[in-house]
Formats: C-alpha cells, structure tokens, sequence
C-alpha cells in the first residue's frame, strides 16, 4: 500500500484484450506500409534513372516517384504489405 495514495486495480477483460491485439497489428502493418512505400519510391527512381535516355534532362526522380505512388499504387502498398505482413512468419 502506498502512504496516503489510493490502490487501484485495472480489470482486463476481452474487450481490452481483444483492442489491443488489434492495435499492435495495426502497428506492424503501419511499418509493413512504410517499408514497402520505401521500396517502391527506390525502385521507381532506379528505374527512372535507367531507361532515362539523356541523364541531364532527369529532375527530381525521387519526388516523381513518390506522387506517382501516392497518386496511382497507395492501394496496391497497402494491399502488398498486408499480404508480406500475414506471410512474414514463414
């Protein structure tokens, strides 16, 4: 007992149990989502550069690649992490 303070106890019920599992996955998906944007934005200034016959003419790649991933692929990052999330274990 703590001198002149008030013991209290939480009471974890399923509810509680339950939300924080979901939490926690939530999370894990959250760094799968920032991962897998990281490799697209790479990979989509990679290619850029690559097939980019005159290199002085090449402007900003990795901002390109980056509003051609939010404009068109957020799905598709979303739906791939998911996917590497629920296999990772294997």
């Amino acid at each position: 007992k703590i001198p002149g303070g008030v013991l209290r106890q939480l009471d974890y019920n399923l509810e509680y149990r339950n939300s924080m599992i979901f939490i926690i996955f939530m999370f894990f998906w959250m760094l799968a989502i920032i991962q897998t944007c990281g490799y697209y934005v790479v990979a989509g200034s990679v290619a850029q550069w690559f097939f980019t016959r005159k290199k002085e003419t090449l402007k900003d790649p990795i901002w390109t690649a980056t509003k051609m991933m939010l404009r068109y692929h957020m799905g598709s990052m979303i739906y791939a992490a998911l996917i590497s999330y629920a296999f990772l274990p294997l």
